[in-house]
């Protein structure tokens, strides 16, 4: 990709190579591989930790090898959805299908990666929604007078070019990114932000701290409206919640005939017609932890938070 001791900021975009100017140590640092990498054989060994994962990668197999299988012999009524789409999608150009195993592969990706990020997103949406109850109204007014499909549902159609449902979205993203680093592994030794680089080293990024820079004005202001209009097309912002290159969020630019941006149709739906029916609002006197803390995504760290739901008119 790079020649050897390139610099970065020749070749890559200026959207790209801006997120380097943010290089203090908590935000652009690089770390050795972890043990397990270094030494794969470790996973080789009889620990518990080994058998127990190879159990439920077995288990979680063999159950998608039978849905796969009765899927692909069942003549009766099609299902439209995503499992359906990897089945029948070739490519463009030897027509070769995917065989069971890519389609395992491939559902299991958008299961593990995509559950726990779109959930934590949607929770954050909310939670910021649930502090500023301004942004919530001017949502809500938004929402209401959208036709609702039968069983009350507002379909996608509605939902995916709603200026302020995008705006608060992405102004959650960017303070709250589910995804706290986004790793690198340089092919070759390169001039990285001033820094010489080895190669195969491991270079982190942060999209929060990204988010967080001073051509924002005020950068911890949760306030959607900054992504409208004019101000909405400001280029020396930075903002990457969905990563960046040709290994971003899958989720993002989504494979195959799926739509594109697969993760925030998955939110938009859920937020939009949520706050179409409900009003959301503190438990009265109930004092919960909104420390954040980092597993596989960012999440809370107690993991759970109450809020009183009321059904609107």
């Amino acid at each position: 990709m790079f020649e050897e001791d390139q610099d970065v900021h020749e070749v890559l975009p200026k959207y790209q190579s801006d997120l380097l100017k943010y290089n203090a140590k908590t935000i652009l640092t690089s770390y050795s591989l972890p043990i397990f990498l270094q030494a794969p054989w470790i996973r080789t060994l009889p620990l518990r930790m080994n058998s127990e994962a190879r159990r439920k990668y077995l288990y979680t197999r063999d159950v998608m090898q039978k849905v796969v299988s009765e899927r692909r012999t069942d003549t009766g009524k099609r299902r439209h959805d995503l499992l359906q789409i990897l089945i029948d999608s070739a490519d463009p150009e030897t027509g070769e299908k995917l065989d069971d195993e890519d389609v395992i592969s491939n559902v299991l990706l958008f299961l593990a990666a995509g559950s726990d990020t779109s959930s934590n997103t949607a929770f954050f949406v909310l939670l910021r929604l649930l502090r500023d109850p301004r942004v919530l109204r001017a949502l809500q007014e938004e929402l209401d007078p959208l036709p609702r499909q039968e069983g009350g549902l507002i379909p996608y159609t509605r939902l995916k070019d709603l200026p302020y449902l995008d705006a608060v979205i992405k102004e959650s993203t960017r303070l709250d990114p589910v995804v706290g680093a986004l790793a690198r592994q340089a092919d070759a030794d390169m001039v990285l932000a001033g820094y010489h680089i080895p190669k195969n080293t491991i270079v982190v990024a942060s999209p929060m701290a990204a988010a967080l820079g001073s051509e924002w004005g005020d950068p911890l202001v949760f306030r959607p409206e900054r992504h409208l209009g004019a101000e909405g097309k400001n280029e020396d912002r930075i903002m990457v919640p969905w990563s960046l290159g040709t290994r971003n969020c899958i989720g993002k630019t989504t494979p195959f005939r799926l739509p594109q941006n697969f993760a925030l149709m998955e939110i938009k739906m859920v937020i939009g017609n949520f706050l179409r029916h409900y009003s959301i609002e503190d438990v009265p006197g109930l004092v919960q932890n909104e420390e954040r803390r980092a597993f596989v995504t960012i999440r809370l760290k107690d993991e759970k938070y109450t809020m009183r739901i009321r059904k609107r008119t």
